[in-house]
Order: C-alpha cells, then structure tokens, then sequence
C-alpha cells in the first residue's frame, strides 16, 4: 500500500521501483487525486489497485483482502 503523495520518494516511484525490483505482489495507490488521468498513471507504473480518499473503509478492507487472497467478509 502506498500513498502517491510522498515527499522525496512519491507512490509512483515507490510501484516503479518495486516493479524493477521485481516484485510481483499487488500494489494499491491510496491517493487524494481522482481522475481518470491519475488513476492511469498508477496503473502504468505498476500499481495493481488504485483507491481514492477520502477512504471508503469497506472498499478499502475488501481490497486488502483480496490482495492477501481472503473473502472480503472475513477481519484482514
């Protein structure tokens, strides 16, 4: 889970580098930007899961879950 709004490091370098580094785990953006343009972006650097605040909490959890390969019903 990264924020695309970081200081020094933002999320879309953290997906890239992940990527380059050869991670294959989901990646989800959290991320105030909410338009079809940022939400590309993410999607083309590496992210797998692109989610906007401010957070729904059972959006997000449902996410989360799925990720780690759990039912969304079930406490992540």
């Amino acid at each position: 889970i990264t924020d695309i709004q970081m200081p020094v490091l933002d999320g879309f370098g953290v997906a890239e580098a992940l990527r380059a580094a050869g991670w294959v785990k989901p990646i989800i953006a959290l991320t105030a930007f909410a338009t079809e343009h940022d939400a590309e972006k993410c999607f083309a650097v590496g992210c797998s899961h692109y989610i906007t605040k401010p957070i729904d909490v059972e959006t997000f959890a449902g996410r989360v879950a799925s990720c780690l390969g759990k039912p969304a019903d079930q406490s992540v």
